[in-house]
């Protein structure tokens, strides 16, 4: 789905580009009078029309490439994607020793020495069946992925909301593990060998937004318990709580003999999107190559240009033409390219996210927007600098 709609945002390019090449060439064999102001700007726009395409394909792919990638780097100050992807929780537990208690109970928490945790501390306990690393963090197919066994009504808050009922015992994938790692799709199953060695077909029946459980299979308690009755411990914990850095320190002192790893959840997602921004930021690097290449290429054109059309701007100050009226005439002639591949080519990258654009955060897409239009104000004030001095030299 992703692919098809950058593939989409590409050609939107492509179409932009025959449109202009049309239009050109329309625009330049209109019959109007010689004096006619518009006619000799596209007719000089014709003249050069390669150099001018040249500079649109150039400069649009340069900006989609750029905008396309940047908007696609996940927003970590966003607080709904945050929100999402942690479930409100604030720390990751992963216990060596299962742990067999519900440290939600205040007498537990006593046995344990920690009751002097927050009183709005509350705990979600999994239980862990472990297979295959099917996170982003292992670059080979994984068939098999780790099992996390929870009450599926607890998971609405990391968005899996819809739980469909199932014959088979069934799991949900987060959708980058499910389409990268795994290459499957729901209704695909798998085969896990259960508790008594046979091997058990478990349905993939449906996928989750990719948060701090990636590369992980969810499953329901009471089918988890039927497949691995032995491994009815709690090994991953989930920490919601006012005083995260106190409740850490705490648990770690309190319960050391459990060997635990305990992580901000924060942390946790940002260790998962450094291999998806790595690659993101090798992209960005070279779609900015691009696009510093598309500007280079339309400053050599618009000199060229403008140096080819010294001896008819002196005609034309001779004749009484203003400097402001040849300014204008000679701004919107090697502005209307330039700005039209600019906005195909950030129109063209908007689409290319549209499958994903509420993930990419408000403040992200308000970046992205400021970046486009201080890119319109520098060209526009490099082309009219540019077209200021010739007419000077005149």
């Amino acid at each position: 789905m992703i692919v098809l709609f950058v593939i989409s945002g590409f050609l939107w390019i492509v179409a932009f580009g025959w449109l202009l090449r049309y239009y050109i060439r329309k625009r330049a064999e209109q019959k109007e009078p010689l004096w006619n102001r518009q006619q000799r700007m596209w007719q000089s726009i014709f003249a050069s029309r390669r150099q001018h395409l040249m500079a649109y394909w150039a400069l649009s792919m340069g900006v989609f490439t750029v905008f396309a990638v940047g908007l696609c780097r996940p927003d970590f100050t966003d607080a709904n994607m945050i929100g999402t992807a942690t479930g409100g929780y604030q720390l990751y537990i992963d216990s060596r020793v299962p742990v067999q208690y519900d440290l939600n109970n205040q007498e537990v928490r006593h046995k344990l020495n920690i009751d002097a945790l927050p009183d709005d501390t509350r705990f979600l306990h999994f239980m862990r069946h472990s297979a295959d690393e099917a996170s982003c963090l292992n670059l080979n197919k994984v068939e098999i992925p780790t099992v996390l066994g929870i009450e599926l009504s607890e998971m609405c808050s990391f968005g899996l909301t819809e739980i469909k009922p199932s014959d088979l015992p069934a799991v949900y994938i987060d959708e980058e593990a499910l389409i990268w790692s795994m290459m499957k799709s729901p209704g695909d199953t798998i085969l896990y060998t259960n508790g008594q060695g046979q091997q058990t077909s478990v349905l993939i029946a449906g996928s989750y937004p990719t948060g701090i459980f990636h590369g992980n299979a969810i499953m329901s308690d009471d089918d988890f318990r039927r497949l691995w009755p032995e491994e009815s411990g709690i090994e991953v914990l989930l920490v919601k709580t006012s005083k995260p850095a106190e409740t850490a320190e705490l648990l770690s002192i309190a319960m050391n003999e459990y060997g635990l790893l305990i992580q901000t959840t924060e942390e946790r997602i940002r260790m998962f999107f450094e291999v998806t921004d790595t690659y993101l930021l090798i992209f960005l690097t070279l779609g900015g190559l691009g696009l510093l290449l598309g500007i280079f290429s339309l400053i050599i054109i618009v000199r060229k240009n403008l140096s080819a059309q010294q001896s008819a701007i002196q005609q034309y100050l001779a004749l009484g033409f203003s400097r402001n009226t040849l300014t204008a005439m000679l701004l919107h002639e090697n502005l209307i390219v330039p700005f039209y591949a600019i906005l195909a080519g950030g129109s063209g990258a908007l689409i290319s996210i549209s499958a994903n654009v509420t993930g990419a955060g408000i403040q992200t897409l308000c970046l992205a927007a400021f970046s486009l239009a201080l890119l319109l104000m520098c060209v526009y004030w490099g082309i009219r600098t540019m077209v200021v001095k010739l007419l000077l030299k005149s």
